[in-house]
């Protein structure tokens, strides 16, 4: 978890849960270039829980790549939810909780977002994986939430991508698509400052 420098618990802030991608450690996000420069300055508590296990996918799976059936273990979500219940330790507003997710954290943010759609002022993808127990139909579950999908297009998830967000225009949802020509998987995110700005800067002031 990160907290904000200027942090006073007197007055609540917003809060960001940040959804790693496979393998990936909990705190591996916190790396990212720019993140938590720019949280701190945006006054942002950002929690980067795990996805149950690092190949777990936050249920949006029916089967871990670890072969567990995570639905049946009623972990599909566990890591995220205590880390909202710790952050209510502090002074955070439940009108300004964001999500958002890159890779296997993407299919998790679609999920996540569809198994509590009230609880969300904004949800951001990054090269989202696809959540194998949802479908782009699904989408009117959240089409009240504003989203912003960042996607390369050496990445070979640009076409399941450009299937949802076809959805979410065909929803009149409120989202943003940039695809980036040339860009990759991982790299255009985890190491690219600008990026890691416009996602942060996506979510600044939305309210539920």
């Amino acid at each position: 978890m990160f907290v904000p420098l200027a942090y006073d618990p007197e007055i609540q802030l917003p809060l960001v849960v940040s959804l790693h991608g496979l393998s990936r450690t909990h705190d591996w996000l916190m790396g990212y270039e720019g993140l938590l420069e720019r949280a701190d300055e945006m006054n942002f508590v950002v929690v980067t829980p795990l996805g149950y296990t690092r190949q777990g996918w936050y249920g949006s799976w029916s089967r871990g790549v670890d072969g567990r059936n995570l639905d049946v273990e009623g972990r599909k979500s566990a890591d995220v939810m205590k880390s909202l219940i710790l952050s209510r330790r502090l002074a955070i507003d439940p009108e300004r909780m964001y999500l958002w997710g890159h890779s296997m954290g993407g299919a998790g943010t679609y999920h996540l977002a569809m198994e509590y759609p009230d609880m969300w002022a904004g949800t951001a993808v990054v090269a989202p994986a696809v959540p194998q127990v949802r479908t782009p139909s699904d989408l009117r579950l959240i089409q009240h939430i504003p989203m912003l999908v960042l996607q390369g297009t050496e990445d070979r998830l640009v076409h399941s991508t450009r299937v949802w967000v076809d959805e979410m225009r065909r929803l009149n949802m409120n989202v943003e698509y940039d695809e980036m020509n040339g860009a990759d998987h991982s790299l255009f995110i985890s190491k690219n400052k600008k990026n890691v700005y416009r996602l942060l800067g996506f979510f600044d002031g939305k309210t539920r």
